[in-house]
């Protein structure tokens, strides 16, 4: 069975042999995988190829049907509280009327937060998100008035707001124009120094400037590039790669396409 990385002491994430299917469906096979703590990791790959599967599966949001899944040493269900996550498709409507703090300030509601005013602690985590997305500015700005940049920075804060120790994103930067996304993964990159980043995306080219290690997912199984240069085997599953390279991933031990047939069509992600 691949491997992705090498195996570590201080794991963020690990998986172990996990297979998960939707309806018997199959979407990920044999699937082992160590996500170091601290590191800026990205899991790429086509629409359909089981990379935004593969985070649920980390998050605890879908169980596997074999294998073990271990989010910060323990089980997903009993640590998702202490990862900070932003959905594919944020269900915030950008013309509510709420400020940009109130936004960042409804982070610390989750999970055991108690419901109402904020404390002191509370405003100052807020704060503090606000400060590490270069957004400490828009605080009393209504959240209607924001740039689709903005606006995923203040989510990035609403996240942060809970103080995790990862940090989830799931396509952050697919409805932003060029120059935002770059912005938007130098901030990625910057967090990275302090806490472990996992996103997932389909735009190799963006993340691979970016990330320290670029986990492939298709057709069920983990692919890696064996060189910095796009590979024939990527190739195959994203359909513009001239100019694209991969660089600053992992590969000691890169692992290859298993043998198993090819999943059905009409995959789910």
């Amino acid at each position: 069975m691949p491997q992705a990385t090498t195996d570590t002491t201080t794991a963020a994430l690990r998986l172990r042999d996990v297979h998960f299917a939707y309806q018997r469906r199959p979407v990920l096979h044999h699937v082992d995988l160590t996500v170091p703590a601290g590191s800026f990791t990205a899991f790429i790959g086509p629409n359909g190829g089981g990379k935004s599967t593969l985070l649920r599966l980390a998050l605890g949001q879908l169980q596997p049907q074999r294998g073990e899944v271990l989010l910060l040493g323990d089980r997903p269900e009993r640590t998702r509280r202490r990862v900070g996550y932003l959905p594919q498709a944020s269900q915030l409507d950008p013309d509510f009327p709420v400020t940009v703090g109130q936004v960042v300030g409804h982070g610390r509601l989750r999970g055991g937060w108690r419901p109402g005013r904020l404390d002191a602690a509370d405003r100052q985590a807020v704060q503090q998100a606000l400060d590490d997305v270069g957004c400490a500015d828009l605080a009393q700005r209504p959240l209607s008035r924001l740039s689709g940049g903005q606006r995923q920075r203040v989510l990035i804060a609403r996240a942060l707001a809970t103080e995790p120790e990862l940090l989830a994103l799931d396509e952050p930067a697919a409805a932003l124009d060029p120059q935002s996304q770059e912005e938007l993964y130098d901030l990625l990159s910057h967090l990275s120094q302090r806490l472990t980043v996992l996103v997932v995306s389909h735009d190799v080219s963006m993340v691979s400037r970016h990330v320290e290690q670029v986990v492939c997912i298709h057709d069920g199984h983990l692919h890696l590039p064996s060189t910095a240069a796009i590979s024939p085997e990527l190739r195959d599953f994203f359909p513009d790669t001239e100019s694209m390279v991969l660089v600053r991933h992992e590969h000691h031990a890169c692992p290859h396409a298993g043998d198993d047939p090819e999943l059905p069509e009409n995959r789910h992600d």
